[in-house]
């Protein structure tokens, strides 16, 4: 979760706001100062920035994002220990 801190703090140096904008989605803004190499960091951390941001994990079927706590997976309707 290192390089996920790190990264998260280089945003803030360069004056990025990060946010979660949906389930397994983020937006930055303003987009136009995240140049190519920075938007491709981004999108290879993705799932730890959204554990990050939201304290959630993704299911491990469908790989969206479920609850804090252990439950239901809305989308795919399997629990945790059903898709272990």
């Amino acid at each position: 979760m290192a390089a996920v801190d790190d990264l998260l703090q280089e945003l803030e140096a360069r004056g990025i706001r990060i946010r979660v904008a949906g389930p397994g989605d983020i937006r930055v803004s303003p987009p136009e100062a995240v140049d190519p190499e920075l938007l491709e960091r981004l999108k290879a951390a993705k799932p730890e920035l959204l554990v990050a941001l939201t304290g959630c994990h993704p299911c491990d079927r469908c790989g969206r994002f479920a609850f804090v706590e252990p439950t239901t997976c809305y989308w795919c309707r399997t629990t945790p220990e059903a898709s272990a």
